[in-house]
């Protein structure tokens, strides 16, 4: 299930779950957009084209801001995992971004 975007939330997991689990899967990976690469330029050129300005106005501010990225991506992470403790015997299992692990320390940078 990667990648997620910033325009994402809990219902449209729950959706998602849903449907993965209807599917008989037991395991999802899970990764937020990650602002570094080809393709995250990929899905910003996508959704520009699409039309669908307001996933445009997130994505460029996860791009522009690492701030803004850090705690939507800790965010997302967190929710996907709340919403996937409702389905019995599916496990999600989180893909932070080696840059996320290193923003982090103590606990939380473990628990990553």
């Amino acid at each position: 299930m990667s990648p997620t975007y910033p325009t994402m939330g809990e219902d449209d997991f729950n959706e998602l779950l849903s449907y993965f689990r209807a599917l008989g899967e037991v395991v999802v990976f899970h990764e937020p957009i990650n602002p570094h690469g080809a393709n995250f330029q990929q899905c910003l050129t996508a959704v520009k084209q699409a039309g669908y300005d307001d996933v445009v106005e997130e994505l460029e501010q996860v791009q522009d801001s690492h701030q803004y990225w850090v705690e939507y991506a800790l965010e997302q992470l967190n929710m996907v995992q709340q919403v996937a403790s409702r389905f019995d015997r599916l496990e999600v299992h989180s893909w932070p971004d080696d840059d996320l692990v290193r923003s982090m320390s103590g606990q939380l940078r473990s628990k990553l």
